[in-house]
């Protein structure tokens, strides 16, 4: 009843449950909280907004999720077109300088949900794009860094480059036990999608027993735990924005998991 008629107040609150139902793997409800936002977004800050903007991205990474590929890659294009700074890449948005955080997100997740639509060239471009604004902008060692390595070398194994996705996936693993610790679902996800990367790479071996009961991760692969004890998280934590729930049976989550064009604008 308070909030009643207050859709500015509304919207946040949407916003909020929205993510946090994301983070409990509750896609469905998160979905439907997030369209709600949108809804109201559109309404108090217009289509164009920045604030529109995020939110789209969200219902995109929700429905990407949810392995609804092609209705999600209209939301990530449109939120990618919003959130570019003025100067890259001709993006309009009035964002001037360099890149968002939002903004190299969603050019993962539309990476990944590129490649889940078939389009590997494009994905390997967006991917590759997003590394590089990631290294640039926050520095090599940061999540949004972490998430589109991980990215780009699910992306360059589902194509069969194996050999050149091993460098990104281990860089992903050896990151993520650096910002988030060896018992962390994103840092289990990355060793998880290096031990596959490795085995499919040539010159690879075969794993043997005592590897095998590790889940599949080549003890050689495996981080020393003195070196990765679990550290604070940081302020960013990378959102499973891009692909498939199904993060450890396919490198592209659906982070990548992050094309039916049903952006409703």
């Amino acid at each position: 009843r308070t909030l009643a008629g207050r859709p500015e107040l509304q919207v946040p609150l949407y916003e909020h449950l929205a993510a946090i139902r994301l983070q409990r793997s509750q896609y469905t409800q998160g979905l439907e909280l997030a369209r709600r936002a949108l809804e109201l977004r559109r309404r108090i800050d217009g289509p164009a907004a920045i604030a529109t903007a995020k939110t789209r991205r969200l219902v995109g990474s929700l429905l990407a999720l949810l392995d609804r590929p092609a209705e999600a890659l209209g939301f990530y294009r449109a939120a990618v077109a919003t959130l570019a700074p003025s100067d890259w890449s001709g993006g309009s948005g009035g964002i001037g300088g360099s890149p968002t955080t939002e903004y190299v997100e969603a050019l993962t997740g539309l990476a990944g949900v590129e490649v889940e639509l078939g389009d590997a060239g494009a994905a390997f471009r967006t991917a590759s794009g997003a590394l590089a604004l990631a290294d640039a902008t926050f520095g090599a060692d940061s999540a949004q860094s972490f998430a589109a390595a991980r990215t780009l070398a699910a992306i360059l194994s589902r194509s069969g480059r194996s050999a050149e996705a091993l460098p990104y996936s281990e860089r992903a693993a050896a990151l993520g036990c650096k910002l988030f610790g060896i018992e962390a679902p994103e840092t289990l996800v990355a060793y998880g999608n290096l031990a596959l990367v490795d085995r499919l790479a040539p010159g690879s071996r075969p794993p043997g027993p005592k590897e095998e009961a590790l889940g599949g991760v080549h003890r050689r692969r495996a981080p020393p735990k003195a070196r990765c004890l679990r550290s604070r998280r940081p302020a960013t934590r990378p959102r499973r924005s891009t692909g498939s729930r199904r993060a450890g049976a396919r490198p592209v989550h659906a982070e990548p998991s992050t094309p039916r064009m049903s952006d409703r604008d």
